[in-house]
């Protein structure tokens, strides 16, 4: 079986005969409607909550915090009709924009106006978040379960706050979207590290595609103590266009693009692969993204295989979270033992450290192929580097032996494999 990676610089995989297991990703969805239609018919039918055009009724200044391009979100799409549905019963209601970018770098003017178009960048306020300037922050007390709330002082500012995203797997929240924009979104380094570091205490599975979870819970609650007020989230397909939007409150109107994110990015398998060989797609950008496919591969991979990552990472590893290479890959236990005794206290890189530590550290081998990170880094990562996809391959059958069975993942970025035990 020849396998094609979307990757230039990548060479093609031969998987030999009677080692394939299969090819699974996100199924092949197709749009019921034009996405003007899809729109049209989200807003006019909020859910849990009165029509945005009534709430921009009542408001003078409205927030709109948008996902940044390490997201597929086609936000300057959504924007029009957005903007037209505030716009509608208060012509004068004065709009901005917020780049929720949680930890990543800051969008260049080049990626802003590719994601938000440049007619919404001459007519709007843009803003970006930055985490870890602290002069831009605002605690707001603590959610329930005690976890400290400090957000960008924009949101304190407007009346309305809508968040923009798209809904699909993630390691840490179940599921992107919803009040996931606010947290980790727009907030500080305190409240980012106290529930990324609360996922890393859970395998994969016990998050990944369960809408209703322990981290969600804490991410929904620090998103209602800043004010979001309603969502406009979009499900897309694996060529980016519109399938489903959600529109209105935001915890009702999450749940209900979860079902048909579940739909459309499940894979099922019929049981654990000796050997996963999975493409970080769409998350490319850097191994700190790429690493959502390295976690997806927990669920899939037996224990003691091999997880083969198939990554470009044009940007390296983490130019915001340099840590991530100093430390590399580190097992669970060992990465507590250095919070536990204050050898560490970013909390955001040691849950990043610890989730990908339990697959590679724990459950099976790590193989890298990437033309953005040097094989070195690779090692000090704690995985081992190889030059091609065969090259991997051969590597893995000589740690699992010439019998092993082959899985090979697309979409590893955003999928959410689904194993059914015979």
């Amino acid at each position: 079986m020849k396998i094609e990676f979307p990757y230039e610089g990548i060479e093609p995989l031969e998987i030999p005969d009677g080692r394939a297991m299969g090819v699974i990703g996100p199924r092949d969805a197709r749009p019921a409607a034009p996405p003007a239609t899809i729109m049209a018919r989200a807003l006019r039918n909020p859910i849990g909550s009165p029509r945005l055009r009534d709430l921009a009724c009542r408001a003078r200044r409205a927030l709109i915090l948008c996902d940044d391009n390490t997201r597929p979100t086609p936000i300057a799409q959504v924007l029009p009709w957005l903007l037209e549905e505030l716009h509608a019963h208060n012509p004068a209601l004065e709009v901005a924009f917020l780049i929720a970018s949680g930890t990543h770098r800051p969008m260049t003017a080049q990626e802003k106006e590719q994601k938000l178009s440049a007619e919404v960048l001459r007519a709007y306020p843009v803003f970006d978040h930055r985490w870890d300037d602290t002069s831009m922050l605002a605690d707001l007390g603590h959610t329930p379960l005690g976890a400290p709330v400090q957000v960008n002082r924009a949101l304190l500012e407007a009346d309305l706050i809508i968040g923009v995203g798209h809904v699909a797997p993630h390691r840490m929240a179940g599921f992107g979207g919803g009040g996931k924009i606010v947290q980790p979104g727009v907030c500080g380094a305190v409240t980012t590290g106290r529930t990324h570091w609360a996922a890393a205490q859970f395998e994969t599975a016990e998050l990944m595609g369960r809408a209703e979870n322990a981290v969600r819970a804490e991410m929904e609650s620090a998103a209602a103590v800043a004010g979001l007020k309603a969502i406009v989230n979009v499900v897309l397909n694996t060529r980016n266009e519109i399938v489903g939007c959600f529109c209105g409150e935001p915890v009702a109107a999450h749940r209900a693009a979860c079902q048909l994110a579940e739909e459309v990015y499940r894979g099922d398998l019929p049981g654990l692969a000796d050997i996963v060989v999975i493409e970080s797609y769409p998350s490319d950008l850097d191994l700190w993204q790429a690493s959502k496919a390295l976690a997806a591969s927990e669920i899939a991979v037996k224990p003691h295989g091999v997880v083969i990552l198939v990554a470009p990472c044009p940007e390296g590893v983490s130019c915001e979270h340099p840590a991530f290479l100093d430390y590399g890959y580190r097992s669970p236990a060992e990465v507590a033992d250095w919070v536990s005794s204050g050898a560490m206290t970013d909390l955001i890189v040691a849950a990043e450290l610890a989730i990908g530590g339990r697959v590679i550290k724990e459950r099976a081998k790590g193989i890298m192929v990437s033309t953005g990170i040097t094989a070195e880094a690779i090692r000090q990562l704690g995985l081992t580097p190889a030059a091609s996809p065969q090259e991997a391959l051969d590597m893995a059958f000589h740690l699992t032996g010439q019998d092993a069975r082959v899985l090979v993942v697309r979409h590893g970025g955003e999928i959410l494999p689904i194993v059914h035990a015979h």
